[in-house]
């Protein structure tokens, strides 16, 4: 019980820091943890009190917008490319500054994505409605910093009914009567990823691709021709690839490589699709006034300190996008400095 306090205790923290720069989820309010004397009682708990998100979770959202289905429109045309670009650049913000905390979500899906519906008209809170955060940490694991090796911090749990979002990596052999499936079909994945005694290394993959299964489903459902992955590629794999391709053309190969089979071919931080995303958001459904989709603050400052760090030659468009969120980052430092010296 000690030891789980420890680890609780070192979870609040850290997802309080990443709330403190940004990241999008719940507040930490307060904790209660059993006394000395309380610990043998099975009864007693260890709880987490948090913010309460008001907004509704993706699921609840779609169906919404499926109520107001007019007759003639298309039945999967609820969000179109431009608001996934949106959805998704929110999220893999949130994923970064998470992962500067050491904090694998592990649990990923619509149920726990909800758009804040905020009833103010406070200019600070005005900008974060309709923004999507990210709850329900009780799958999430705190990494120790310098402890890298042990292929365990990938494994959960899987739930009978969400196992899609997970990558096929994460499978385990009691998993197989939970989720009724086919053992020989699953034998050798299994045998595959367990002989990875690199598999530790990709381990922040694991929240980027179910975050991109995420984005899919949202586009189009998961057919019901599509269960859990036991290969790279297969017939009706490829005919949803090829239809979501036909889709949004211009955010497909950001997903594609965000769901790669293979962790080794993933982004492996959430850093490098982030700045994909929005560089091409930003050239595809910008213009000059349109800053919305520009890097600011840190999250810019985290970029440019990880190109530079790594040495990492970026695509002529990445380049003018982060020279573009970079100048306007000036004039705002300037336009701050100029407004605070004329009203000391």
């Amino acid at each position: 019980i000690k030891e789980c306090k420890k680890e609780l205790e070192r979870e609040v923290q850290s997802l309080q820091k990443a709330y403190e720069v940004g990241a999008r989820v719940p507040e930490y309010i307060d904790c209660y943890f059993p006394s000395t004397e309380e610990e043998r009682n099975q009864y007693n708990n260890f709880f987490l009190v948090q913010e309460f998100i008001e907004g509704k979770n993706l699921p609840n959202l779609l169906q919404s917008r499926r109520e107001k289905l007019t007759e003639g429109s298309n039945v999967n045309d609820f969000f179109e490319e431009k608001e996934l670009f949106a959805y998704l650049i929110d999220l893999l913000e949130t994923l970064h500054l998470l992962k500067q905390q050491n904090i694998l979500h592990r649990d990923i899906k619509p149920q726990n994505i909800i758009q804040r519906s905020i009833r103010s008209d406070e200019h600070k809170e005005a900008g974060e409605n309709k923004k999507l955060y990210l709850v329900d940490f009780g799958s999430s694991k705190q990494l120790e910093p310098g402890i890298e090796t042990e292929n365990s911090i990938y494994y959960t749990k899987n739930h009978p009914r969400t196992p899609f979002y997970a990558p096929p990596e994460v499978l385990r052999e009691t998993d197989l009567d939970s989720l009724r499936l086919e053992r020989n079909k699953y034998k050798w994945l299994i045998g595959d990823f367990n002989s990875d005694l690199l598999l530790h290394k990709h381990r922040w993959t694991r929240d980027i691709y179910s975050l991109g299964i995420t984005i899919f489903d949202l586009l189009t459902g998961i057919p019901k021709t599509i269960f859990y992955r036991y290969q790279p590629s297969d017939k009706d794999w490829g005919n949803w690839m090829s239809n979501l391709k036909e889709k949004i053309p211009n955010l497909y190969p950001i997903l594609e490589k965000m769901t790669r089979f293979y962790p080794d071919e993933r982004y492996q931080t959430a850093m490098a699709p982030l700045l994909e995303a929005s560089a091409q958001a930003w050239y595809v459904y910008g213009d000059r006034e349109d800053k919305s989709w520009l890097l600011k603050d840190k999250l810019l400052k985290d970029s440019l300190e990880s190109i530079d760090e790594k040495g990492i030659n970026l695509p002529l468009l990445q380049k003018q996008f982060l020279q573009k969120s970079k100048d306007e980052q000036d004039r705002e430092d300037y336009r701050k400095s100029f407004r605070k010296n004329r009203n000391p």
